[in-house]
């Protein structure tokens, strides 16, 4: 007889990041997959990597025991220099970054979770932009948000950020 139970763990997986090669940036647990587990999100970098660009996204979507269902990953997302903060709950996963001296960006970028198709899709791009220097005429905040639905056909693997 066959058993479908997930040999990989999430320990074991960790492993290979466990070490002085790589540096585990941030991590967030959350229902991602909505099916009453916690997941995992990881960001991770070499150390001592010159391409702040080379920076990883590792999503592990798990079993109540800790086995590791599914792996998305995506390089292309994160800034290391400009990488804020990393949220996941209720089949979401947000990554916000902020940059810029006098002109600040924000930028929110929501991926959701589709039950149905069993994958991670985007969902929305939010940025706010500020101007905050003395020495210029201050601007009010510019809010912007994309979204459509052609842009929700795009997968998480597949997205590429401002980290190309």
């Amino acid at each position: 007889m066959l058993s479908c139970k997930s040999t990989l763990t999430l320990e074991s997986y960790l492993k290979q990041y466990n070490t002085d090669e790589f540096e585990i940036i941030e991590s967030v647990n959350g229902d991602l997959n909505l099916d009453g587990n916690d997941d995992l999100a990881i960001v991770v970098s070499k150390k001592n990597e010159q391409n702040i660009s080379n920076v990883k996204l590792i999503i592990l979507t798990l079993t109540k025991d800790k086995g590791v269902k599914k792996i998305f990953s995506n390089q292309k997302l994160i800034d290391k220099q400009s990488f804020s903060e990393l949220k996941m709950a209720n089949g979401e996963i947000e990554i916000s970054d902020y940059s810029g001296m006098c002109l600040r960006i924000s930028t929110t970028i929501n991926f959701k979770y589709d039950l149905k198709i069993n994958d991670l899709f985007f969902n929305k791009l939010s940025t706010t932009e500020s101007n905050v220097c003395g020495d210029q005429q201050k601007l009010e905040p510019v809010n912007s948000e994309f979204t459509n639905k052609e842009l929700r056909n795009i997968k998480f693997i597949n997205y590429c950020g401002q980290a190309n």
